[in-house]
């Protein structure tokens, strides 16, 4: 690890540079452990030589809270941001998430994978090797002001667990030039909640040509768009 954090820790950060680190660039783990930093770079995380370790740029675990305000996190390997656990807590401002690639192991490549308390303002989330962001289990998710685009799989994925309750907002939020699907909510006891969103340009996955759909709803999943455009996607628009 670059950075590691846990039992309760504190750490504030202004200005720095995380680069090159195997396993990840910041892990931070535990209730009451607390990351705050600005004007960071995470980036170029390789993989751990330990067996089934997933490979991140940063990793908020088992309830900690990262606070972040002009982020980068780049060119890392396996998952830029991981956030597990129903209480742990994740907020960036002014944030850039792309070019996450494989780590060659159990890794795929995604922007974001996500649970608990997150909160994305003024974030660009681009030219990742699989989906954008991912939102599962349990939680409460925000974006506000998000452009999500280039990416090589699914741009939004939410997906909910039966009997818990998974909340979306998005808010001002752009999403195109995504592969397989733009956005996609599913499992009964998801909501997501759009205002002003566009979703647009939607490809195949490469391979598959009867994908490229823009919105796509499945599985009992609650929806709600309000001043949106579904446009120019290659298959369906939702």
């Amino acid at each position: 690890w670059g950075l590691y954090a846990a039992s309760g820790a504190t750490v504030q950060m202004t200005g720095g540079v995380i680069h090159g680190n195997h396993g990840s660039a910041a892990f931070i783990s535990g209730e009451n452990t607390t990351l705050v930093g600005q004007d960071i770079v995470f980036s170029g995380t390789l993989p751990s030589s330990e067996e089934g370790v997933h490979t991140n740029g940063i990793a908020t675990e088992l309830g900690a809270s990262v606070t972040l305000a002009r982020a980068l996190v780049e060119d890392n390997q396996g998952f830029g941001i991981v956030v597990t656990d129903q209480t742990s807590r994740f907020t960036m401002q002014d944030g850039f998430v792309a070019g996450t690639t494989p780590d060659a192991t159990v890794s795929s490549g995604q922007g974001l994978f996500l649970e608990g308390i997150v909160t994305l303002t003024r974030v660009l989330v681009e030219n990742n090797q699989d989906f954008a962001i991912s939102f599962t289990y349990v939680g409460q998710l925000l974006l506000e002001d998000v452009a999500i685009t280039n990416n090589q799989g699914i741009g939004v994925f939410v997906t909910g667990q039966q009997g818990t309750a998974l909340n979306v907002h998005m808010n001002r939020v752009v999403v195109a030039q995504n592969h397989g699907t733009g956005v996609v909510a599913t499992q009964p006891d998801t909501t997501l909640v759009m205002q002003d969103t566009r979703i647009a340009h939607t490809q195949p996955r490469s391979g598959d040509m009867t994908s490229g759909i823009g919105l796509f709803v499945l599985v009992g999943a609650q929806v709600d768009l309000t001043r949106g455009v579904i446009e120019h996607n290659h298959h369906y628009g939702a």
